[in-house]
């Protein structure tokens, strides 16, 4: 897929020598860009705009796929708070629950549970202030959001 643009701007800056970006703002290109409905709705109509959506959600599976990997660790490390199953990480981590809880305190409550059902299956992890919806956000907010980063990490070594 190629699109061409053809654009006349006058007194243009760049950011260095080979002018490989363009650092004037738009406001003093000396023209605008003004596109008629009839154009924005055929190019609506031909498919390239699903078929660039497709190629970005593509994309994204793919970072995120290469982020949970198939090497398998016996114990996690670097996530803060995590009580960790004794199974998991092991041949019976898929029989593993892990329960979310709502602040350090709740936490507390499942983990004196945890005494009578015991620690081989179950783990807590605590999880704090509000919770980002997945569903709404952008990747970027999914993947910047620390939370949701220990989750993958605890999600991917099943």
């Amino acid at each position: 897929m190629w699109v061409f643009v053809n654009a006349l701007i006058e007194n243009p800056t760049f950011d260095s020598q080979t002018k490989e970006t363009l650092t004037l703002q738009s406001k003093s290109f000396g023209s605008k860009c003004e596109l008629s409905e009839r154009f924005v709705g055929s190019v609506m109509k031909c498919g390239i705009i699903e078929a660039v959506m497709a190629w970005v959600r593509f994309k994204q599976q793919e970072t995120l796929d290469k982020k949970c990997s198939t090497k398998r660790t016996s114990k996690l490390k670097g996530v803060p708070k995590l009580e960790d199953a004794n199974d998991a990480g092991t041949k019976n981590s898929s029989l593993c629950t892990l329960i979310l809880t709502e602040g350090d305190s709740a936490k507390t409550l499942a983990v004196a549970g945890l005494g009578v059902v015991g620690r081989d299956r179950y783990g807590v992890f605590p999880l704090r202030g509000k919770m980002l919806n997945v569903r709404e956000g952008s990747h970027k907010q999914v993947d910047f959001y620390y939370y949701y980063q220990y989750c993958f990490t605890l999600y991917c070594i099943l």
